[in-house]
């Protein structure tokens, strides 16, 4: 955490340990001993919120067993970075351990681990770094580099002290590692390896103690014994779904749970399960937040498949990766529709559910004579005049009127606006319910509106776009008056950008502005908005067009960190600028 408070001593604290109950079960592929000559660790590609750390320094030495480092932030304020006075940083260490026996399967010391928590100024803090750890076996002889990716929780200290305090003022940081098992696999003797972080321990003799946190004192140079374990790379996952069978009502939801589990030892990411039957699928449950399916977890899901209405077989599979292996898996339920009336069909195709002696209700349906009152030969449930002989719907007129077409252009009388004219279009230009053919108008006038936006995709969580929109008059001669410009989705234009109505548009001519406006959302999706011109030509007609543009939000080729969204980096920034703030003031009124 940076601070200018120098209060602080080394804390270990051995929390969480029943979360690594059964994280030393051995995987053993072979009996035979492997010996490691030396592990060393190298430090590259630290980040944070507000991109490269301030004042960062890596010190890295050939490989060997020393301690290297990687370090942030400085001493004094304002901050200039020069000169850098490493001992007064902050940031992180890494001692491998030297030479080492070691069975596959068996936890084993891998080196000494520093979290260096010094009083510092940092406008850009560290909050990840990547560690390589190189390892260098003499029997057999091979080396490999193996990346994992350290996260340093930086916690303010605003009283809400998730992890203890230091003193009476200060919070305590926490470290963790965001994956324990890396992309990279290794092979001894024909069996593939990787090697699995088990985690920090306050003890370099007894892996027992190690746990998947280190939770660091302010103003100290904190230390902990890193342990790992060399496992046979075997993923494997289980989908189980149930119930099996199910007998439901007609047009009911019909609800399943699916188990996926990591029946492998190595932990899984991107677990995709997919059901093509289900509506709506709810979960998981048994996520520990950190969005990987680890050895030995279950998450489960609820399947929801809305408005049964046939029998099916519900076919469900899911997938998972460990670095670049796909695992899979599937499981399957059956679901029958109730019979009511039990005459062998089901109450979804059965006409008559409740009668079971009819299967379809005939014209009138189940338990409704097929009356003809009218002699017409349709029954009077479905006449849509039963007492007229001469019409079975009612038409344009209605009953009881004949629907006649005297200028023959398909418009009946009854509802034409120049009955005597053939005008098909029934166009009405003054809207006085006279039709333009039975009444002298001039030629009306017509634009033409058109919209672009720009960019037109956008990574999440979006961000600006710049929309352009042309309105043309595309009329022979006059002029029409646009006198309002309306988007759907960003409001009234008027005043937006350089957006101003009223615009007098002469024929042939266009108008054209831009506006700019904030596209975001927190999933991929198109967003589709559509902008409406309107006014009036010369002789007071209406004149209206629209036309829309759309942006497409989608996920950027990294992704994102798994349970970090965009407004959840704001909020981290903002407590980490408040707490900047806080630390100054006391450094002024100590002063």
């Amino acid at each position: 955490m940076r601070k200018i408070s120098l209060i602080g001593s080394l804390v270990l604290v051995l929390a969480m340990a029943a979360a690594m109950i059964g994280a030393f079960a051995p995987s053993l592929a072979s009996s035979d001993t492997v010996v490691l000559n030396y592990a060393d660790g190298i430090w590259s590609n630290a980040t944070g919120s507000g991109g490269t750390p301030s004042c960062l320094v890596y010190n890295n030495t050939p490989p060997t067993t020393d301690t290297n480092t990687v370090r942030y932030g400085d001493s004094l304020y304002p901050v200039d970075c020069l000169p850098i006075d490493p001992s007064k940083q902050s940031g992180f260490g890494f001692d491998g351990v030297g030479s080492a026996s070691i069975h596959p399967g068996q936890a084993f010391l891998l080196g000494e681990f520093f979290h260096y928590n010094r009083p510092i100024y940092a406008p850009k803090p560290l909050e990840s770094v990547e560690l390589h750890v190189n390892l260098v076996f003499s029997v057999p002889v091979l080396s490999t580099v193996l990346d994992y990716t350290v996260l340093l929780e930086e916690t303010p200290n605003n009283g809400q002290c998730a992890y203890g305090r230091t003193g009476r003022y200060y919070c305590n940081d926490r470290v963790t590692f965001a994956n324990t098992i890396p992309p990279q696999t290794f092979w001894i003797n024909g069996t593939e390896y990787t090697l699995q972080i088990v985690g920090f321990s306050s003890d370099p003799n007894d892996p027992s103690k190690a746990i998947n946190q280190f939770i660091t004192e302010e103003g100290k140079d904190n230390h902990a014994w890193l342990f790992g374990r060399i496992l046979v790379a075997q993923p494997d996952i289980t989908l189980t779904k149930t119930p099996e069978n199910q007998i439901v009502e007609c047009g009911a939801d019909v609800e399943f749970t699916l188990s996926v589990q990591n029946t492998g030892n190595t932990d899984l990411t991107n677990v995709v399960l997919v059901d093509a039957q289900c509506d709506e699928i709810g979960g998981p449950n048994g996520d520990d937040g950190d969005g990987i399916l680890n050895a030995g977890e279950t998450w489960t899901y609820v399947c929801t498949v809305e408005d049964v209405t046939e029998p099916f077989t519900n076919d469900a599979s899911v997938m998972a990766w460990y670095s670049s292996k796909m695992v899979s898996d599937s499981d399957s339920a059956t679901v029958e529709i109730k019979d009511s009336d039990g005459d062998g069909t089901n109450d979804c195709v059965d006409g008559c559910p409740n009668d079971p002696d009819k299967t379809e209700p005939g014209i009138c349906g189940c338990g409704i004579a097929d009356d003809d009152s009218d002699g017409d030969g349709v029954a009077d449930c479905v006449d849509g005049c039963p007492n007229d002989p001469d019409k079975t719907e009612p038409g344009i007129c209605g009953c009881g009127i004949a629907d006649d077409d005297s200028d023959g252009d398909g418009v009946a009388d009854c509802v034409d606006n120049c009955p005597d004219i053939a005008n098909p279009d029934q166009a009405d230009s003054d809207g006085d319910g006279i039709g333009d053919a039975c009444e002298e108008v001039g030629p009306s006038s017509t634009i033409e509106v058109s919209k672009t936006a720009d960019p037109t995709q956008l990574n999440l969580p979006g961000g600006p776009v710049e929309f352009t929109v042309t309105v043309c008059n595309t009329s022979d001669s006059g002029h029409v008056t646009i006198t309002a410009l309306v988007d759907d989705i960003h409001g009234d234009l008027n005043g937006q950008g350089n957006c101003t109505v009223p615009q007098v548009i002469a024929a042939g001519d266009c108008y054209t502005c831009t506006f700019t406006a904030m596209v975001q959302s927190d999933v991929p999706k198109t967003e589709i908005d559509t902008v409406t011109a309107s006014g009036t030509d010369d002789a007071g007609n209406p004149v209206t067009g629209s036309d829309s543009a759309s942006v497409h939000l989608k996920q950027s080729g990294g992704g994102p960190i798994p349970g970090i969204t965009a407004w959840g980096i704001m909020g981290l920034i903002v407590a980490i600028a408040g707490a900047g703030f806080l630390a100054l003031r006391r450094r002024a009124a100590a002063r």
